[in-house]
This record gives structure tokens, sequence and C-alpha cells, in this order.
């Protein structure tokens, strides 16, 4: 009986303790991407002369990103990995020892990084704990695979309620207003969360004592770094999410935890139904994922809501094969785990260096597929009773979480929002340009709390955005989703440097999308432009932000002119009652001349701003709003405010 009891402990133990660390992961991970970003490009990006022509510039980006991917190489998968082969000859006694070290180490990282917050030390905090994290999961899964017993279910467990929580997490951080930066709140939830993350490692070690088989290497890994990846970067993206689907932020954290919630009862049903039917497991998996993948380039509203549900369904079953194939089937591996994490942190830079394209969801499919049918696993018989659970599965505990998250999902989504919507049309509106840069200040630290101040501040009508990030890299905020969400508006978007970062519009006033224009897919070389419309006292009143091309060769403002120019000429209908504005990138006249040969008036008339953009010492004026001759410009103002690299333009219009 003691024994029995021993055992069920220490299955929950285990898997609560594997669900916490993943957490802890992604919530890392997108810490050290916002940390990379804020160092390397904030602070570093100016070493690149910006006199280089395009190619020039981009030979020097690929050049950064190839000594980034190679840092990221040897911190996240050389040193754990040489680690783990070392740890892996040490008595089974010992590395339970050391697993339970890690998860306190883990989690005394949680609460430094709240504590002593800083860029540098955010950055070295949250690679730690990533290169922890990576070295944590392979140590448990040659623990549980040595004892010849079928823990895949456990660890798949783990790792479904590991992304449940993380979204739950980010649910009560968006609903409730708090910040992963330093806070009180924040350090109190943070420094529970460590300490709950310590008593079940607690109860993990005093348990994990019945194991006492040498663990065993495994190298069937693979293809649970190709789900995690399309885990982390397309289900459990709520930029992604929102922008396909357009539902407002809760609606969209509720379906993307529901899809969690899903998940993780379709594993435990077919656990309960067909525990050995293992191709049956698989083929569910792949036909799902085959058909999602069908439907995700294209798809959008309901069809892209559901693509991703079935996505994640198949990830789920997909994870629980690879990781109960470790200790139960043996077949040929066509993709080792020391490959999947080479492919996987590969996968991360291409994801960072092409702006989050979804059309890169497609490489990790594909080739988890290929893998998939490589291996022969379709047609690979059912395994015979030979192993069998170390306990029953405690189905009512784990129903009863799944409970408790859904109430909890379904109270974060009924929270109130705090949004005053006017009733009587404007005569005369506010607008504020800014160039956002991805929600950061001149520093890298997250200012979008400092923009919602100031917009309220200012008592601004209209927020036009450049550079608004959607979880593209900024530690996981969805710049205009936020900013809507606090301050209570609608919002329009439209991708510019990548699929997720571009330029959007935020109203107070009912605001509609006219429409919104890509001049290049390429990342990086942005030339982007949005219109909306509001309804105003004398008539709609079309508002358009655009983001040009940067670098200031003559090549670069030949092509400015030729957006500039080409925007004018398909939107004519529109000119007469327009207000035009946005990060120029360029202090060359010769953008502003097609305005003016359009026009336009200069907001400042010819005293232009004294700069708009600044870097250490170096100011430039890079930014601009012009009016249309029919409009009426009463007050301009640059605000000297540091919640970006660039000033915030404010103007009033009288239509």
């Amino acid at each position: 009986m003691k024994i029995h009891f021993f055992r069920r402990l220490a299955w929950l133990s285990s898997v609560l303790l594997w669900a916490l660390v993943v957490a802890q992961g992604n919530q890392a991970f997108r810490v050290f991407v916002q940390r990379l970003v804020a160092i390397s490009l904030v602070r570093l990006v100016w070493v690149a002369p910006a006199q280089l022509t395009l190619q020039n510039q981009f030979w020097v980006l690929a050049a950064g990103f190839g000594l980034v991917f190679i840092g990221i190489l040897i911190v996240w998968v050389g040193l754990p990995q040489a680690t783990f082969a070392h740890l892996l000859t040490l008595p089974v006694s010992k590395l339970r020892t050391v697993v339970f070290s890690i998860a306190l180490v883990l989690s005394g990282i949680r609460i430094a990084q709240q504590v002593v917050s800083a860029p540098l030390g955010d950055f070295l905090w949250s690679a730690l704990a990533v290169s922890l994290a990576f070295l944590f999961f392979p140590l448990m899964i040659s623990l549980y695979r040595g004892q010849g017993r079928a823990a895949g279910l456990s660890l798949t467990l783990g790792l479904l309620l590991g992304f449940l929580i993380d979204i739950l997490w980010r649910a009560a951080f968006w609903t409730l207003d708090l910040n992963w930066q330093p806070g009180t709140v924040a350090t109190l939830i943070a420094a529970s969360m460590a300490l709950v993350q310590i008593v079940v490692a607690w109860l993990w070690y005093r348990t994990a004592a019945i194991y006492r088989h040498r663990p065993l290497h495994p190298l069937s890994l693979g293809q649970l770094w190709l789900a995690v990846f399309l885990m982390q970067n397309l289900t459990h993206h709520l930029g992604l999410f929102q922008m396909s689907v357009g539902w407002t932020m809760r609606s969209s954290l509720q379906w993307l935890a529901g899809a969690n919630i899903l998940s993780v009862i379709a594993v435990l049903w077919l656990q309960y139904r067909y525990p050995r039917r293992y191709p049956l497991w698989l083929r569910m998996s792949d036909v799902l994922l085959a058909s999602s993948f069908l439907i995700l380039p294209w798809g959008r509203g309901m069809w892209f809501a559901c693509a991703i549900l079935a996505v994640q369904i198949g990830l789920a079953l997909h994870i629980n094969l690879v990781l109960k194939r470790m200790d139960e089937i043996e077949t040929p591996v066509h993709l080792s785990n020391l490959q999947g994490a080479f492919v996987y942190m590969l996968l991360f830079n291409l994801y960072v260096l092409f702006g989050g394209a979804t059309w890169l969801m497609l490489l990790p499919a594909g080739l988890l597929l290929w893998v998939t049918w490589k291996d022969g696993l379709w047609h690979f018989p059912n395994p015979i009773e030979k192993t069998t659970p170390y306990v029953r599965l405690p189905a009512v505990s784990l129903l009863g979480f799944l409970l408790v998250a859904f109430l909890v999902t379904f109270w974060l989504g009924w929270q109130p929002t705090q949004a005053f919507v006017p009733t009587d049309l404007p005569t005369q509106v506010r607008i504020m340009y800014l160039n956002v840069h991805q929600g950061m200040d001149s520093s890298g630290e997250v200012a979008l709390a400092h923009v919602a101040e100031l917009v309220q501040t200012h008592k601004v009508d209209v927020l036009a955005l450049n550079e608004a990030s959607r979880e593209w890299p900024n530690g996981g905020y969805d710049v205009p989703l936020w900013l809507a969400h606090r301050l209570g508006w609608q919002f329009i978007y439209g991708p510019d440097v990548g699929d997720l970062s571009g330029n959007a519009i935020l109203s107070r006033y009912p605001l509609r999308l006219v429409d919104a224009t890509r001049n290049s897919r390429w990342p990086f070389s942005p030339g982007g432009f949005l219109t909306g419309a509001i309804e105003t006292a004398n008539g709609l009143l079309y508002i358009t932000t655009m983001h040009l091309d940067w670098g200031v060769s003559a090549a670069m403002d030949m092509r400015r002119v030729a957006s500039v120019e080409t925007y004018l000429k398909t939107h004519t209908d529109l000119l007469p009652r327009m207000v035009i504005g946005g990060d120029f990138n360029t202090e060359s006249p010769l953008p502003r001349q097609v305005l003016r040969d359009a026009g336009f008036q200069n907001a400042w008339g010819t005293q232009l701003p004294a700069y708009t953009w600044y870097s250490n010492s170096v100011q430039r004026t890079l930014d601009f709003v012009f009016a249309s001759p029919n409009l009426t410009v009463s007050r301009r103002q640059v605000l000297s405010v540091d919640v970006s690299d660039h000033l915030p333009l404010m103007v009033d219009i009288v239509p």
C-alpha cells in the first residue's frame, strides 16, 4: 500500500514538476529574445553604417545573426548536451539529486529575475534558465526511460500542462495589467510560483527513490524539438492568432487555453480507449497536421481558429507517441535528439530573421511529417502488453486540474474592460504619430505602459504606430492589442517588417480599415502604408501611417519616392480628406516633395522639428506629418519623452 501511494505521488509530482519547468522555460525564452533584440539591435545596430547599400546592410545583419546563432547553439545545445552526456554516467541516486538541484536553481532564477532586473542581467538570467531547462528535460526522460515502464504519458501530460500554465500566466498578466518586469505584484506571483516549484521538486525527490534502474539515453527526441517549436510559435502565439482571426484579446486567449485543455483530454481519452494502438494515434495526428497546414496559409477567422485547434491536438498526440516509443518501441531514428536541437535553433534564428513569417511554420511541419514517414511508424505493429504505467492514472485529479484551468480561463475572459466610446461626432481630432520601436524605449525596456499613459495624459483621439510588433520579438507583447486593451480602443493592423511587425492605428472613435499596403515582403526592407477612417462632424477623415525603407543611400531615396508616388496615385479619392505621416527613415526632402506636389501641407510648415529620432549622441529628423489642404492643423507638438527611439508627433486636425 505504501509503495502504491509513493508511486502515485511520484507520478503526480513528476507531471507537475515537468509542467512548471516547461512554463518557466517558455517565459524565460520570451524574455531572452526581447533582451537579445534590445542589446543587439537597440545598442549595437549602428555599428553597421547607415550609408551602406541595402545589399551590404543585409550582409552585415546576416553576419550578426550568424554570430547570434553560433552563440545560442553553444549555450542552448552544446553545453547542455555535453553536460547531459557526462551526467548520464552517474549513478541513478546522484542523477536524481542533480535533477532536484536544477529545479531549485530554476526557482532561484525566477525570483532573481524579478528582484535584480537590468537589461544585461535579464539577458543572462533568462539564457541560464533556458539552458538549464534544456538540460532538465532529457535528464528527466532518461530517468523514466531507464525504469522499463510506460512513462511517456506522464511526460506528455507534463509538457501539455506546462504550456497550459504558461498561457494562463500570460492571460492573467494581460487581463490584470501586470508586467514581467519588476513590480510588487509580479514579484509576489513569481515568488509564489518559485515556492510551489520548490515544494513539488522536494516531493518528487523524496518519492523518486523508487526508481533504481540505470538511466538510458533518449535518442528519438528529434521530433519532440519540432513539435515544441510549432507549439511555441504557432499554437501559442497570441499575436499571430489575433491577427488572423480578428477576435478580442480575451477571446483569443480563451480559445488558445481551450485548445490546450482539449488536447490533454484527447490524449487521456485515447490512452484509456486505445492504449496500445500507436499507429492509430499517429495516423490521427498526421491527418490533423497535414489538413490543418493546408488551411493555415489562407485561412482567416473561424477557419484559422479551427486549424490551430487541430494542430494543437495533432501535436499533443504526436508528442505522446514520441515519448512513449522511447521505452516501448524500437524503431529507426532519422532525427536524433542532437539533430533535433540543432534544427530547433536554426528555425528559431530564421523565425527572427524573417520577421515571424507564417510560411516558415511549414518547414518544421513538413519535416515532422517526413521524419514520421521515414521512421516507418505508420506500419509498425502495435506493441505487446509488456509494459504498464507506474500506477493507475489519477483521472479525477487531472480532470479536476483541467476544470480549474477552464474556470480560470472563463473568469479572465469576463473581466471588465475600461472602454469609453464617444457618442458625439468629433469636430477636432488629436492624432499622435509614433514609431513605437517594437514597444521598447531607447534603452530596450518595454515601455507600453508609458505609451498608454502618454495617450491618456494628452487626451489623444487616434494613435498611429510604426514597428508595432505582434509578439516579435519583444518578450511576448502584442503592441497594438496590448495598447487597445489598456485604452479600451479599437485598432487596425497592416504587416510591414515581416508578418508580425507593421503599422497600426488605434482610435477611441469607431474605426474601419480602408487599405493596408505592403511594398515588400522582405523583413528588412520596410515599406508599408495603413489607412483607416473615422466619422467626424464634417464627414470621413482618412488617417494614414507609413513606414518607408531604411538606409540613406540615393537608391533608397528613390525607393521611398516610388513608394509614396504609387500609394498616392492608387488612392486619389481619399487624398482630399487625408492626414498622412510616420517614419520616413530619411532626412532627404525628396519623399516630402512628392506629398507637397500632391497638394499636402507639412504640419510643421517650413520650421521642421529639431529631431525626432535619437541614438546615443546622434539626432535626426525622420518623422513627418502632412495634411490635405482641405484640413486645418490647429496645433502641432513634438513630445520629448523616452517611450521609443523616436519622439511622438502630435497634431490637432479640424476636418
